[in-house]
This record gives C-alpha cells, structure tokens and sequence, in this order.
C-alpha cells in the first residue's frame, strides 16, 4: 500500500506499519516525522480494512486542526491515489469516510470523563505529553486492535513511568524512536 503515496514513505513508516505490538509508541523531536508517518498508517489501515474505526485523539480540537489535521489534508491533496478513496468528509464532525466503509475521526479528550464509551479499532494519541494516563487507560481499553502514541521526549511522564514498566498491564508494547535530520 505505500505505493499510494506520491513520495515514498521513510523508515518510520515502515515501522509503525508492521509492528504487531499492541501498544506502538513513537518517541522522537520536532520534525522528525512521527506524526507524519502514523498519518500514512492509518490511512493505509482504513484503506485495507473494511468498517474499521480510527479515532486520532488530541487534547484539544484547536491542537488536532493545527497539527495532525492538517497533515490529513496534505496527504489527501497530494496523493491522487488517496484521494479517490475518501468516500466524504465532515467537517463538523471531522470525520472521514472512505469507500471501504472504514473511518478516521479527529476528537479532542480534555479528561478521562469524555473518554469513556465510543469503541474502536485503532487509536492515535497524539502529543501523549497533553493527556493525563486516566484518559489514555480508558481510550486504549476501548482500542480494539492497537494504539499509536507519539510525544517530543522534553520530560519522562506515564508513558515511561506506566505503560513501558507494567508488562502485566502492557505487555504487548514497541518503542520506536526518531530525531530530526
């Protein structure tokens, strides 16, 4: 499927796409394409699977629009092959369909209260730093089949201190890191 994409996707692609872990952390400074990569993953998982729900998580909706969203809407534009494969887009909602009846939806949890219910396949928390673990528990317990995390390491927090320590909890967990070159 990376053949989808106009400009080749890089190694962290590659990773994040075949990892079989449970729970695929992305550590990696500003620039270094984590959020870029995860996007053409999820992109290509809505593509090669039908019906599933993709929930990308930001703390707030402000955030999702200037980061991750935006990196959406430069993948639809500059991918023609991407592009004849979203069935339709709402904007009130933010919220893609394409035409393998899977979704991708952009919403914001400021707390662990707005995070119960809503079950789905694949979930992407994006700059984990803005969570607080109560809120991730909930929405990676309601993860069907796998979440992607990534963060600028700038301070150890529940990722290190939680889901990297507690094998019992986590026991299925990658960690993938990526600088800016």
């Amino acid at each position: 499927m990376a053949e989808l994409f106009v400009n080749k996707p890089n190694p962290l692609y590659e990773a994040n796409y075949l990892a079989t872990e449970r729970i695929v952390i992305n550590q990696g400074g500003t620039y270094s394409s984590k959020s870029y990569s995860i996007m053409q993953v999820l992109v290509t998982m809505a593509l090669e699977n039908k019906g599933w729900e993709i929930v990308v998580a930001g703390s707030t909706i402000p955030k999702l629009k200037e980061d991750v969203m935006k990196i959406m809407a430069q993948i639809i534009i500059g991918n023609p092959n991407v592009r004849k494969f979203v069935k339709s887009f709402n904007i009130q909602d933010r919220r893609y369909v394409f035409t393998t009846g899977s979704s991708m939806e952009f919403k914001s949890y400021e707390d662990a209260e707005m995070a119960k219910g809503g079950k789905h396949d694949i979930l992407y928390v994006n700059e984990a730093t803005r969570f607080d673990y109560a809120t991730f528990a909930i929405l990676n317990r309601n993860s069907r089949i796998r979440t992607f995390i990534d963060y600028n390491p700038t301070f150890r927090f529940w990722v290190h201190e939680i889901v990297l320590k507690n094998k019992v909890e986590y026991p299925s967990v990658k960690l993938l890191r990526s600088w800016h070159e």
